[in-house]
């Protein structure tokens, strides 16, 4: 495992994974307010600008990076491509994509 100082990658869930700097959420709706509306299903790479009608994780550890309401912008995308490619189990997504806001 690299360094984090080197931003290449990160220990998570006992996989190494791209490194990236931490996301600044940006909330559309509160989440209470994103659960109950409609929803739909769109492809990871073409989710950034959308917003989040799940809980998004890695497990483990189980911490979300998305919650239903905040705007999904592309390092979120990122970050859970490279869970997906170092072989970690991705809560949230549904087959097809990554569930969004209608």
């Amino acid at each position: 495992m690299k360094n984090q100082a080197d931003h290449d990658t990160i220990q998570t869930g006992g996989a190494d994974c791209p490194y990236i700097p931490d996301i600044e959420a940006q909330i559309a709706f509160a989440p209470g307010e994103a659960f109950g509306l409609e929803m739909r299903i769109v492809p990871l790479p073409e989710s950034p600008g959308e917003v989040c009608a799940a809980m998004v994780s890695a497990y483990p550890p189980g911490v979300p990076l998305l919650v239903p309401g905040e705007r999904i912008q592309p390092a979120h995308a990122e970050r859970i491509a490279g869970w997906q490619a170092a072989g970690l189990s991705v809560i949230g997504l549904s087959p097809g994509g990554i569930r969004v806001v209608k």
